[in-house]
């Protein structure tokens, strides 16, 4: 039971391995690596351009299910990337996709409230029972790697399983740039938070 509670746990409050997998998507405010128009822009911004290349503003949110793209999506992950970024990873419903959001700190209100403008996102692909090892678990062999998000296959023994070694795809979360990029996997493992877990 313990195991149960600490996995639901996991699964709500951190969150550091969740499941997604990764495809040639749509991308918001940009297009898509094939030059495809962004679903965001088809879904969220028939109201105003959300495009940062225009130099026109982009809402601002507390959640980036605030926006209408996301809000009837599942927040599968959150986390604060640094203290100006956040990134959030986020289910469509009904179908395979999620979101890789990289938001950047706008501002904070009376009440504390923190708003935050959307920098850039990317639709992936999330077969069922994949995982995401965040940023600050990804090594390339010995070497940290704090900017990249990994994606892991299916593990049943989440607990006993200690650094995974297949990786199925990876990205490249940009501060500078504002931007996701897919990177290549070789050399590429992530580490198991949970490992040891009782």
């Amino acid at each position: 039971m313990t195991k149960f509670y600490l996995h639901l746990f996991i699964s709500v409050a951190g969150l550091f391995f969740l499941p997604s997998c990764t495809a040639p998507g749509s991308r918001s405010p940009f297009t898509g690596s094939g030059g495809e128009a962004s679903q965001l822009f088809e879904l969220n911004l028939d109201n105003g351009s959300d495009s940062t290349e225009t130099g026109e503003a982009s809402p601002l949110f507390c959640s980036a299910t605030d926006l209408p793209a996301f809000g009837k999506g599942i927040v599968l992950g959150s986390m604060l990337y640094s203290g100006n970024f956040a990134i959030d990873v986020i289910k469509l419903p009904d179908c395979d996709s999620a979101y890789l959001i990289l938001a950047e700190f706008n501002n904070r209100d009376e009440k504390g409230n923190t708003y935050w403008r959307l920098a850039d996102s990317l639709k992936i692909n999330f077969p069922e029972g994949a995982a995401i090892g965040w940023p600050g678990y990804v090594m390339k062999g010995e070497r940290p790697e704090p900017e990249t998000l990994v994606l892991l296959p299916e593990d049943g023994d989440w607990i006993n399983t200690e650094i995974y070694y297949d990786i199925i795809s990876a990205w490249r979360f940009d501060r500078e740039k504002k931007r996701i990029y897919e990177v290549g996997t070789d050399s590429l493992t992530c580490m198991n938070e949970t490992f040891g877990a009782d």
